[in-house]
């Protein structure tokens, strides 16, 4: 993110100011709800629900959810954004293709988006749980973390998948 930010300063300042207009004055309640319950409902039932089942019924499994994943990125009007929500958009559309259901993804969805607005209301705390959250670059050490937290978290949810059934 931070070489992303770099390479496109007015895209990340745009970001930035697009979330101080919208939590100017709002609560941390109606944060949460504005940025990550109102969008998770929404955008889950227009790309999930909508499109990617759409493109589920003329495309082959791998492609509707590439398209879908990269359709979802491109929405979020941001190259900086574009790569991480565009990779979301692929985690989101394979967990609705082995479950058959998008609220697992809403959940997920919520949750990610919930991050956000609690590291903006709660930046110190947040920065005792993961204290590279408070430096303005990562070294190689927090990217490795990083990675291997991921990698965790990727094996659980794969694991959790594996159980899961189509209804």
């Amino acid at each position: 993110s931070s070489l992303l930010g770099s390479l496109f300063e007015q895209d990340i300042q745009a970001v930035n100011d697009t979330m101080d207009y919208i939590l100017e004055g709002a609560g941390f309640v109606q944060a949460l709800l504005v940025i990550a319950l109102a969008p998770a409902v929404c955008e889950e039932a227009l790309f999930r629900g909508y499109f990617f089942s759409a493109a589920r019924k003329r495309l082959r499994p791998a492609a509707a959810i590439i398209i879908s994943g990269a359709v979802f990125g491109i929405y979020h009007l941001s190259l900086v954004k574009f790569f991480t929500t565009g990779l979301l958009g692929v985690l989101f559309c394979y967990v609705v293709y082995r479950t058959g259901s998008i609220f697992l993804t809403a959940l997920m969805h919520f949750l990610n988006n919930a991050c956000s607005v609690i590291v903006t209301y709660f930046p110190e705390q947040a920065g005792r749980v993961v204290p590279m959250l408070m430096r303005d670059t990562l070294t190689f050490s927090d990217g490795m973390l990083l990675l291997g937290a991921g990698l965790i978290l990727l094996g659980i949810g794969a694991l959790v998948l594996r159980k899961c059934r189509k209804t």
